[in-house]
């Protein structure tokens, strides 16, 4: 019996070629969520790095073309999800430390404010936050990429969107009632 050696076929190098495609497309969007989720850009470049070489690997065992996107994010968060559990860090991160050079605008310190307060939510509420309000993705699709069903991914948005809101009510004062520019 003689073994034929593998080579790929035109369709997966297509496939192959697509998914690198898309995934160099969204790169800044991954390594964004990667270091909002860890809070350490080092450790979120080994992050978005390993997760690349994992979707380009796994690129022929893709069974729907339609939302790669989707697929990719999934192979970070669990990528992410495991860095954090190895490192014994799903916990809050303090987004204080080492900030002093920070620009003191009203913009700059309500930014910094909400990272603070996106910081201190627990990395679950923290990954459907960033899933659903950053990169735009639904809820069943963000439900889809953390294993989750679609009902805990909207009570999980719910409950952050409740802490933001309290993280950040000294703002809410400063919104005219009228919906006005401040």
């Amino acid at each position: 019996m003689k073994i034929v050696p593998f080579r790929s076929s035109p369709e997966n190098a297509v496939e192959r070629q697509h998914v690198a495609e898309v995934l160099v497309a969204i790169l800044d969007s991954l390594y964004s969520t990667s270091v909002r989720m860890t809070g350490n850009a080092q450790a979120a470049e080994d992050l978005v790095q390993e997760a690349s070489r994992k979707v380009v690997q796994s690129a022929r065992m893709l069974r729907e073309r339609r939302n790669i996107r989707a697929w990719i994010f999934k192979v970070l968060l669990n990528s992410i999800r495991d860095y954090l559990r190895r490192q014994k860090l799903w916990r809050e991160v303090d987004l204080d430390a080492g900030d002093s050079d920070f620009t003191v605008s009203p913009v700059a310190t309500a930014m910094h404010d909400v990272r603070k307060a996106l910081a201190r939510l627990a990395p679950p509420l923290r990954a459907v936050v960033l899933l659903i309000d950053i990169e735009e993705f639904t809820i069943s699709e963000a439900a889809g990429i953390l294993k989750i069903p679609p009902g805990t991914a909207a009570s999980r948005l719910a409950r952050a969107h409740r802490e933001l809101r309290e993280q950040l009510g000294a703002y809410r004062a400063k919104v005219p009632r009228e919906g006005g520019v401040l």
